[in-house]
């Protein structure tokens, strides 16, 4: 998978999770995930492979809330702290998001502002698809600017 990343893209920008506070804060469940992606292993052969090719790879910081920030108007909505909230409505430009691709969009962005290229576009490399349970199809409206959800 790394290989197919670093060969297809010439910049590649992933967020710099701190995974033992994940792992602290998590429920059982989440920390066999967690553990179980290997993000570390990932991210280093990400970055080893880019020094190889000679692409760029790009860390974005720990704490850049990048599934608070709506993608399309760059409106920070704080109250989106909550992991349960998979989806959500920007109060301001009232665009609809998924939580991790939302993310995913912004930690792009963010890494291309850093090294000043502009706007990107955006590629998913892969999407797993499942059955959405009955919690994860809820669409939460933000309908504040304070960020109440309701």
């Amino acid at each position: 998978m790394s290989f197919r990343i670093i060969s297809e893209n010439q910049t590649i920008c992933t967020e710099s999770l701190d995974i033992l506070q994940m792992l602290e804060k998590s429920n059982r469940k989440l920390n066999y995930q967690i553990f179980d992606a290997s993000w570390y292993e990932f991210t280093r052969q990400l970055e080893y492979k880019s020094k190889w090719y000679h692409h760029q790879y790009i860390k974005i910081n720990t704490y850049f809330p990048s599934s608070q920030i709506c993608s399309c108007c760059g409106a920070q909505i704080k109250s989106l702290k909550n992991l349960k909230i998979r989806k959500w409505t920007c109060p301001y430009c009232l665009t609809t998001h998924d939580r991790d691709i939302n993310a995913a969009k912004n930690i792009l962005k963010e890494g291309i502002q850093n090294v000043g290229r502009g706007t990107p576009e955006f590629k998913l490399v892969e999407a797993k698809i499942t059955k959405p349970t009955k919690q994860e199809t809820e669409v939460y409206q933000v309908n504040t600017p304070s960020g109440e959800i309701k």
